[in-house]
């Protein structure tokens, strides 16, 4: 059996399933938050990291892109270190944009991988529910 700390009912999360099958969620709210520290956001090039519009809707089918085209592409986006690469945890949407907008970089803040470990929520085996 599994047991979960659920988060406040008013903060807003991302989850992931890995390459090892686990599924994460972290807190967006909070990583939010612990970027208003003062730190400066870096610029991350699209051309670099071969991030094109429809690269993200392969990477996120799921990505509703008519709000996506709303959003504030200035934004940064948060990511964090996740098996050897980077994970975007909060600013899909906001890539998106930047990415149709023909934006050559976005704003973003690299999160420690202590700090993911302070944000993640659970960390669950797919299937585990069905154990």
């Amino acid at each position: 059996m599994h047991f979960v700390k659920l988060p406040p009912s008013d903060h807003a999360a991302f989850s992931f399933i890995g390459p090892d099958d686990i599924e994460r969620a972290w807190n967006i709210t909070r990583a939010q938050e612990l970027v208003n520290d003062g730190r400066e956001a870096s610029p991350i090039s699209l051309q670099a990291f071969g991030i094109t519009a429809g690269r993200i809707t392969e990477l996120r089918p799921d990505l509703n892109v008519k709000r996506a085209l709303t959003t504030n592409a200035s934004l940064p986006i948060l990511l964090i270190p996740f098996f050897g690469s980077s994970l975007i945890i909060d600013g899909w949407h906001r890539l998106y944009r930047a990415a149709v907008l023909g934006c050559s970089e976005v704003r973003g803040h690299f999160l420690s991988a202590e700090e993911a470990k302070c944000l993640m929520w659970i960390e669950w085996p797919r299937g585990a529910q069905d154990a």
